[in-house]
């Protein structure tokens, strides 16, 4: 795989968000691991035999996550973290309890870490950390539909010996920096979800709209692509959308990339 672009930075958080902005024409692709930041210059060509990574650790205090929240803030240029996600697998750390922070990318495939809503603060009274969620911001909100709860998710589920799906539908305001948590019963039945993506198209209407896709909502039940479930922000508004065409099997733990076409379609 070669970078070419020139005009935008990339960033994943733990194999499950991809986002593209732009900052200062640099390019980067930047993946937030378990305890520090990796980036790569895509100004430059490369091949995976050839490419340079570089990494600047976590400071202390920092939420150490897989699958963890990584929303982009379009006025301010920078991505909020820790909100969602859990303790890797490959060891036993205790969860760390919820705390919001920052990141502001500075260009060159770094940046500054800054903590924004502290540990034990009021603001996380009424909410508990999970993972696996349906999440998606527009650079000025940020959602997360459903997901699930674990002993690996917080210190307050740490005894559960199963994973537990969550209801409801969280809301991050930017601007306000507060939480909101409320009913996604228009969604399902059950508001419940997990494992899917939820992703924003911004072309679509005068506001764009999110559109949830697949995953599952028990072991055995995959959501189908037949219908596609939309969420208008702006009037807090559920639709569903029939699918037509070739439409992909139900399916969980994929990768979502989309994009405007020339011809006034959405590619996905």
């Amino acid at each position: 795989m070669a970078g070419s672009l020139r005009s935008a930075a990339v960033l994943a958080s733990s194999i499950s968000t991809v986002r593209l902005t732009s900052h200062n024409a640099k390019l980067a692709l930047i993946e937030d691991t378990a305890s520090s930041i990796l980036s790569i210059d895509l100004s430059q060509d490369w091949l995976n035999s050839t490419v340079v990574l570089q990494s600047t650790d976590k400071p202390p205090g920092a939420p150490q996550l897989s699958l963890s929240s990584l929303w982009w803030d379009e006025r301010d240029e920078l991505f909020y973290s820790g909100v969602t996600g859990r303790t890797s697998f490959f060891d036993s750390p205790e969860p760390p309890p919820l705390s919001l922070w920052s990141f502001k990318p500075d260009g060159t495939g770094s940046g500054t870490w800054a903590e924004v809503i502290p540990a034990g603060d009021a603001a996380w009274e009424n909410l508990t950390r999970t993972t696996d969620g349906y999440q998606a911001s527009d650079g000025n909100t940020a959602f997360v539909l459903g997901g699930l709860t674990s002993s690996r998710t917080s210190p307050e589920t740490e005894e559960l010996s199963e994973e537990i799906l969550q209801p409801g539908l969280l809301q991050f305001d930017m601007r306000t920096r507060r939480f909101t948590n409320s009913s996604a019963t228009d969604y399902n039945a059950n508001g419940t979800g997990a494992q899917g993506h939820m992703h924003f198209v911004p072309s679509f209407g005068p506001n764009g709209l999110f559109l949830v896709l697949g995953g599952e909502n028990s072991s055995d039940y995959k959501y189908s692509f037949d219908n596609i479930s939309v969420y208008d922000a702006a009037t807090k508004q559920w639709y569903n959308q029939t699918a037509t065409g070739n439409v992909p099997r139900g399916r969980r733990e994929f990768c979502v990339a989309g994009v405007n076409s020339t011809e006034g379609t959405y590619e996905m």
